[in-house]
């Protein structure tokens, strides 16, 4: 499913890379050269309709063990509103798109490359998961899931309240009595 990202006029002013002339073309083949750079030789684009994804396989080293892992990728495409308040459109920004995540995915490997973070750290929410009916998904989206059913649960993810509802104040403290 492509992930499709609308920009306001605001994010679009700050936007980098808007004035890229780079093609998407020429971004994938950078994009496998970085790859390969990294010492990642098996990789694999995928387009299905509008969707494509990049998958690649990556050794990484946690704690003495050694494990191969599979990585998913599938770039979020930019579009720009144009036209009038009442009267407008969303047109795809495909180059800058491709370079926004030419420029995501070095960062990444950067990082892992530098000793900065761990792969599995950096690269967490892409790594592959099968899930127990024989699906693919990533552990991002798998999280996403929990999250949004309630099965992901824990201190850090209770409820906090609004500004708007009031919380009651307590104060805990050691008293002594005085005696008359």
């Amino acid at each position: 499913m492509v992930r499709i990202i609308q920009l306001n006029p605001e994010q679009w002013a700050k936007l980098p890379y808007k004035s890229t002339k780079i093609s998407k073309g020429r971004t994938k083949g950078e994009i496998i050269g970085l790859l390969e750079d990294n010492g990642i030789g098996d990789y694999q684009w995928t387009k299905i309709g509008q969707s494509e994804t990049l998958a690649f396989r990556m050794a990484v080293t946690h704690e003495g063990v050694e494990y191969d892992l599979g990585f998913k990728f599938e770039p979020a495409m930019l579009y720009k509103r144009v036209g009038r308040k009442t009267n407008y459109r969303y047109e795809l920004q495909e180059a800058i798109s491709w370079r926004m995540f030419y420029w995501l995915l070095k960062s990444k490997l950067e990082a892992v490359q530098f000793g900065l973070e761990e792969a599995y750290q950096v690269l967490a929410s892409n790594i592959i998961n099968r899930l127990p009916d024989g699906s693919e998904t990533t552990l991002g989206e798998s999280l996403a899931q929990m999250l949004k059913t309630g099965e992901l649960a824990g201190p850090a993810l209770e409820h906090k309240p609004k500004e708007s509802e009031e919380i009651p104040r307590v104060i805990e403290a050691d008293y002594k009595v005085q005696e008359e």
